[in-house]
């Protein structure tokens, strides 16, 4: 987040030579990062100027939304079972492959990760040692809280419509 946020602050000048010009499409790739993006930058000819740390920040945040999401035995799997249970993680589960499926989660990068958890990641985490006690409310609050900044990141935004764009449509 650190590094995103560097990367923001230096691409907001718009004058620094280090910056590069990427498609302002590329913000509807995600709900959070591109509308917290776009509140900061502005798009001109060339596209939306931005400094390396922005991309890189992007990326490490998208990736560690990736990890994040609540299936198999990776951290977010892991997670939501030691707050939530099995039960919790078989639903969590279903729907975040059913969301990788059709690509309404992580859109372009829903396949090849669907791909990795369907082959890694079949086998349930093993029970905790202590299954009895139950997580404490602060912590089951911060795993779901967790759980929903990754799925923000990775659910992408409406694409822009003009009024004129609507209109042709009726």
């Amino acid at each position: 987040m650190n590094l995103f946020v560097y990367g923001l602050t230096l691409s907001m000048g718009g004058d620094n030579a280090d910056l590069i010009p990427i498609p302002a499409a590329l913000f509807n790739s995600s709900l959070l990062l591109g509308g917290f993006s776009q509140l900061f930058l502005t798009a001109s000819a060339k596209g939306v100027l931005v400094h390396p740390y922005f991309i890189a920040g992007w990326c490490a945040l998208t990736t560690q939304a990736l990890n994040l999401l609540p299936v198999g035995c990776i951290d977010g799997g892991r997670m939501t079972q030691a707050a939530f249970g099995r039960r919790v993680l078989g639903a969590t589960s279903l729907g975040t492959y059913i969301g990788l499926a059709f690509g309404v989660i992580a859109s372009s990068l829903s396949l090849p990760w669907a791909i990795y958890l369907v082959l890694t990641q079949r086998t349930p985490e093993f029970a905790p040692k202590d299954d009895v006690t139950e997580v404490d409310e602060t912590r089951a609050r911060l795993a779901f809280a967790m759980t929903a900044v990754a799925f923000l990141i990775l659910l992408p935004s409406a694409p822009d419509v003009g009024v004129d764009q609507v209109q042709n449509i009726l």
